[in-house]
């Protein structure tokens, strides 16, 4: 496995001044972790708001604002009162995956973490390098192919969507499917080609999408863990890593404020969490 190396808070001026230096850590580890920011709900919506322009992304000035920021303590998790620090208690999952308007960032700021640091932490697969990992064949058939969306109520309502998206900062291609052991997510495969897909392409999604799944679960060579603290801030590209959450605390001992980046300037009203 391999850990995030947090960096102490150099405060948000600095942060502004050296905006291309965290930039540059972003693009090349894909989480920046800042330890002890300790930011008000203000001070992280300021940088959010910052940062926007550097990274490319988008805020939402328009529409609901909860379709931007949230507050999440994982109380509504099913498990929450049994899953263990070693145990999944957040599903693996790419956020949003068939949205119109992809999230590509997050600012993550932990307002209260009073567990041990081995409970609630964060795992990270990266996407990108599943892309790179698959046989080039595999490659090229993914490229072709267009997949339906499983979430029409709560997503925007587009059928056809491509497997492979590249990064909307460096261009590199990454895998945007729904990571799971096996296909329960409702994806299924639309077309190859632009033509109906045949049973064999058919055949031959369905082990892709299962090497995926095992990818995403296993690969703890790959794995990228965060072990929270209090005051924590993260700058997360959530287009193009998977991640999921451990159990082994209650909702009152972890609590953090999300902020999204958007791909595009405007958000529609239904991509809300």
């Amino acid at each position: 496995m391999n850990y995030t190396q947090p960096i102490e808070f150099p405060g948000l001026e600095n942060v502004i001044e050296n905006v291309n230096l965290y930039k540059q850590k972003f693009l090349d580890d894909s989480i920046v972790v800042f330890r002890n920011a300790n930011l008000t709900y203000d001070d992280q919506s300021f940088l959010h708001s910052f940062l926007g322009t550097p990274f490319i992304y988008y805020i939402d000035t328009e529409g609901d604002d909860r379709a931007a920021r949230y507050i999440e303590n994982h109380s509504e998790r099913n498990l929450i009162e049994t899953a263990t620090s070693n145990d999944i208690l957040l599903p693996w999952h790419i956020e949003h995956l068939y949205a119109g308007n992809s999230k590509v960032t997050a600012t993550w700021n932990m307002t209260k973490f009073t567990t041990d640091i081995e409970n609630g932490k964060t795992y990270f697969i990266d996407c990108e390098k599943a892309y790179n990992a698959m046989p080039e064949e595999w490659k090229a058939f993914l490229n072709a192919c267009k997949i339906n969306n499983p979430n029409p109520a709560t997503d925007e309502n587009l059928d056809d969507f491509s497997p492979i998206v590249n990064h909307w900062i460096t261009g590199n291609p990454t895998l945007r499917l729904a990571p799971r052991k096996n296909n329960n997510s409702g994806s299924t495969l639309r077309s190859v080609y632009n033509r109906e897909a045949t049973e064999l392409e058919k055949a031959l999604f369905e082990e892709i999408f299962t090497w995926f799944g095992n990818y995403v679960y296993d690969n703890e060579e790959e794995r990228i863990v965060h072990k929270w603290q209090q005051g924590d801030l993260l700058i997360v590209d959530i287009f193009k890593l998977a991640h999921a959450v451990t159990g082994g605390f209650s909702p009152d001992d972890r609590e953090f404020i999300g902020m999204w980046g958007f791909k595009n300037p405007t958000v529609p009203s239904n991509t809300l969490p």
